[in-house]
């Protein structure tokens, strides 16, 4: 794994994005692990894309290690009605 991502401003999703160095991604949201997946690629100095969703991701300029979800095409949420 190369990194992981944390969402401190909804924290009742307790969800995180990991990165691995195969470029893949695995989002995990209430406990469940790997509920959305997809590949990552560089596609600017700063930016990744989040391949099956498309959504950009771009690197604080001044702090690699945060960074901001710059569009996304689904809800990041989990349906916690489906069994």
């Amino acid at each position: 794994m190369i990194g992981v991502w944390n969402n401190h401003r909804d924290t009742e999703l307790h969800q995180q994005i990991r990165f691995t160095s195969d470029h893949e991604w695995h989002e995990d949201q209430h406990g469940a692990r790997n509920i959305y997946h997809g590949t990552w690629e560089i596609t600017g100095e700063r930016t990744i894309m989040l391949h099956d969703w498309e959504e950009e991701i771009r690197f604080s300029p001044d702090n690699y290690s945060e960074f901001t979800v710059v569009s996304f095409d689904h809800v990041l949420t989990k349906n916690t009605n489906t069994p």
